[in-house]
């Protein structure tokens, strides 16, 4: 009822979101997906992540990827791909 006001707050606190529904991690939780032992990302919300299905996982991860790139890392495509294939795996379309 009142997401707008949360997301606003979190907005203000440089908090980032979900980037499918855009509320804010400060009040809504995330889904991690790991990479690796150690790195993980959250492209989702919890929420989210139980109702997407595979265009959406891929369409979110890469997003979030290139979010990165604009934010001056370097990620190859092959880590692009891994991680749309690790959250593809995890979420069960992949054998």
């Amino acid at each position: 009822m009142f997401n707008w006001v949360k997301n606003l707050i979190g907005y203000g606190q440089g908090v980032g979101g979900c980037l499918r529904c855009g509320d804010k991690w400060s009040w809504k939780p995330i889904h991690s997906t790991y990479y690796s032992t150690t790195h993980g990302c959250f492209p989702l919300c919890q929420p989210c992540w139980q109702t997407a299905g595979p265009n959406q996982i891929q369409r979110y991860y890469r997003e979030l990827v290139k979010l990165w790139r604009r934010n001056g890392s370097f990620y190859s495509q092959e880590f692009e791909d891994a991680i749309v294939a690790v959250a593809l795996e995890e979420k069960g379309f992949l054998a």
